[in-house]
This record gives C-alpha cells, structure tokens and sequence, in this order.
C-alpha cells in the first residue's frame, strides 16, 4: 500500500514586471509555496534581473493550471 504525500501548500499570483532597460510592463502567472511575499519577490529578482520592480496580485488557481500534487 503507497502512501500519497500531502503536497504544500500553495498559492498563485498574478505577477506584473517592469523591465529595467525599457520599462515595459508584463504579466505572468506564478505557483508558488506559501512563503512570504518579500521572499518570493527576491527569489523572482535574482532569477530575473531583466526586471527592475514586480507586483503580485494573490488570484484563485487558473483552469488551466494543474496545481503542484495534484
């Protein structure tokens, strides 16, 4: 008998990005841990230093999207 592991607890936001060399603006949708916000923000700078600035809006779990476990 396998035991299915509870997956973490996640959360989704929709993420807009100003680029540093032409401040275009863009959105993204992100899944990510609960952790706290400040984290995430610095997580996503360090990956993407395109961005001079992101903003998070926490949404309900797109259709589209197969959560994490799931």
């Amino acid at each position: 008998m396998s035991v299915k592991k509870k997956a973490p607890s996640t959360v989704f936001y929709r993420c807009t990005g100003v680029t540093k060399t032409t401040s275009q603006t863009k959105q993204f949708i992100i899944q990510t841990p609960d952790y706290e916000l400040g984290k995430i923000k610095e997580i996503l700078l360090e990956v993407h230093p395109e961005y001079k600035d992101i903003t998070f809006e926490e949404i309900e779990k797109p259709d589209h999207v197969k959560a994490w476990g799931d």
